[in-house]
C-alpha cells in the first residue's frame, strides 16, 4: 500500500541511513528517535513510566520535527505530518487523544480552536 511507504533504517556505524521501504509508521518514528541524540531516552522513559513528562514530550516533538524537515524538506506536507502523528500514537498509545477520531488533534482543528479562543 502506498500509505505505508516510509524510510527504513540501515545502520552503518557511525551513520544511520534511511532508504525507502514498507514499514508501519510506528517503526518510522522509532527509527527516527533511535538515530537522534536523546531519542532513546524518550523511548526508555515511556517503557518505564508508560507515559511521558511534559519535558520529554517536547523533546519527542523537537526530535521528530527535526527528522521530518531533514527527510521531507523545510515545509513538509500535511500527509507527512499526519504520518508522524499516527506513528507517535502507535508507538506511545497513552499519548492518544481519547476525544479525537484519529487519536491526535489535527493542525486545522488546532488553528480553529486558537482563533476562537483569543
Amino acid at each position: 500500500r502506498p500509505d505505508l511507504l516510509h524510510l527504513c533504517l540501515v545502520v552503518f556505524p557511525p551513520f544511520c541511513v534511511f532508504i525507502p521501504c514498507l514499514f508501519p509508521m510506528s517503526v518510522m518514528v522509532k527509527n527516527a528517535l533511535i538515530c537522534k541524540p536523546g531519542g532513546e531516552d524518550v523511548i526508555e522513559e515511556y517503557k518505564k513510566e508508560k507515559t511521558l513528562t511534559h519535558c520529554t514530550r517536547r523533546q519527542l516533538v523537537n526530535i521528530l520535527a527535526s527528522h521530518m524537515t531533514e527527510s521531507h524538506g523545510r515545509m513538509p506536507s500535511h500527509k507527512y505530518k499526519e504520518k508522524y502523528a499516527l506513528g507517535i500514537i502507535a508507538l506511545f498509545p497513552s499519548l492518544k487523544d481519547p476525544f479525537s477520531p484519529k487519536g491526535y488533534v489535527s493542525l486545522l482543528l488546532r488553528r480553529y480552536l486558537s482563533c476562537n479562543w483569543n
